[in-house]
Order: structure tokens, then C-alpha cells, then sequence
């Protein structure tokens, strides 16, 4: 365990404040934000920015989720080997980590792919990041990174998803019924904080045949409509 620099000196607390500032002005309020943690003190591989990028992260609050990284890092032990402890060490070394906002987002679906797509692009650069998904912190191949894309879309809120104009598709795979149900309609349901791991939980069984249902997350642009006798609509609840 590293140690801690608790409390944080009056003038770090000013110059993390400072930092979370910058960034926070990048974003407009109410936006998401793909950013980035550069470590000053070790090289960029490319030759290009300033230091070697060690994390991807996304935030819709990204002036507070700098300070939470900093806090976080400097005010608890930390375990060897993670993201924390490097930002010790770059605070130790009388430096500060950078952080960038890399891309700007109006809904969080975009912005959860596009921290895979930023943390593919660095790791394919040569880039070490500390990332804990496995799709943010080693190379994989496009159809096991869409794959893995397809299943963390479940983590999102009725209400990001319904901003998003995400669609819960229920199959069965049985007989092959299929429905698209919008967010929007589910949000009654299952509440606001609820997420898509929750109308899957619960929308198990096929309403025709009774038989197990697969279930996959779709955007507007790509539902497949209802094919199957008494399959409800788009605009249908479940």
C-alpha cells in the first residue's frame, strides 16, 4: 500500500481545483466527456502529447471527477500497481497528471463507446493504460470488442438509455418471437436509476410460447422491427 498525503497541502488543493477548472470549462453543462490522464514524467510513445497516457475515462461531471481522481489517490492507501499509485508517485515527484478532455458527448451511450474507442486507439499506439475493463486496457480483436461494447450497454440508466433512443430487443429462443421496447417505455416500470439488467431480469419468458428470451440492446437507427404474430410495436410497453 502506498502512503497517503492526508491532509492535502493548502497549495495542491489549489492547483488540483485549478485543474478540474480547466477541464470543467471544455464541457458544456449537462454534457458528457471522453478524457484522458497523461503522466508528465514518462515519455509519450508517439512523441506527441504531454507524457505517456495511462487512463481513458468518461464523466458527466468532468471537473468533479478530477478532484474525485485526485482525492482519491492522495487521501486513502492505494494498491500497487493501479491507476492511484501512479498519480502518488507523479505527485510525489513535484509534478501533477494532465488531464484532457478528448471528445465531448450529448448522451452517455456515446460516450461509454467512445472510451473503448479512445482506449483502443492509445493501446494500439503502444500506450499502458490502467483501465479495469478488459476492452480499455488490452488490444482485442474488432468482433470480441463489439461483443463486449453489446454487453456493457446493459449498464445503462432508463434514463440515459431512453436519451439515447436505446431499444431493449426480447427473442425467444424457442420459436423466435421478437419485440423491440423503447427505454421510455420501460422507464414507468422500472424506474429512472433502473437499468437494462433489470428489464432483462425480469422480461424472461416469452409471452407466446413461454420459452427463455435472449435480449440485446439496439439504438433507433438499427431496431429490427416485430416479425412474429402479436409481437408488440416500437412504441409498445412491455
Amino acid at each position: 500500500m502506498a502512503r497517503v498525503l492526508s491532509p492535502i497541502p493548502t497549495a495542491l488543493r489549489a492547483q488540483m481545483q485549478e485543474m478540474a477548472d480547466q477541464a470543467a470549462e471544455l464541457v458544456p453543462g449537462g454534457a458528457y466527456a471522453n478524457y484522458m490522464i497523461i503522466d508528465p514524467t514518462q515519455p509519450d510513445p508517439d512523441g506527441i502529447l504531454p507524457g505517456a497516457p495511462i487512463y481513458v475515462g468518461q464523466s458527466v461531471n468532468i471537473g468533479k471527477r478530477v478532484l474525485t481522481h485526485m482525492r482519491q489517490a492522495l487521501t486513502r492507501s492505494v494498491r500497487r500497481g493501479t491507476l492511484y499509485e501512479r498519480i502518488v508517485a507523479i505527485v510525489r515527484g513535484g509534478q501533477l497528471p494532465i488531464f484532457r478532455v478528448l471528445q465531448v458527448h450529448q448522451t452517455r451511450l456515446d460516450c461509454v463507446q467512445g472510451e473503448t474507442v479512445w482506449a483502443q486507439r492509445l493501446l494500439r499506439e503502444g500506450a499502458h493504460l490502467y483501465n479495469r475493463w478488459p476492452e480499455q486496457s488490452r488490444v482485442m480483436p474488432p468482433k470480441e470488442l463489439a461483443r463486449r461494447q453489446r454487453r456493457r450497454l446493459f449498464d445503462l440508466s432508463m434514463v440515459e438509455a431512453s436519451e439515447a433512443g436505446a431499444v431493449l430487443q426480447a427473442q425467444c429462443r424457442k420459436d423466435g418471437w421478437i419485440a423491440s421496447i423503447g427505454a421510455e417505455h420501460l422507464l414507468p416500470r422500472f424506474g429512472r436509476q433502473a437499468t437494462f439488467h433489470a428489464a432483462r431480469r425480469t422480461l424472461r419468458e416469452c409471452p407466446e410460447c413461454g420459452g427463455r428470451l435472449s435480449h440485446a440492446i439496439l439504438i433507433e437507427a438499427a431496431v429490427i422491427s416485430p416479425v412474429s404474430k402479436g409481437a408488440p410495436g416500437r412504441n409498445a410497453g412491455p
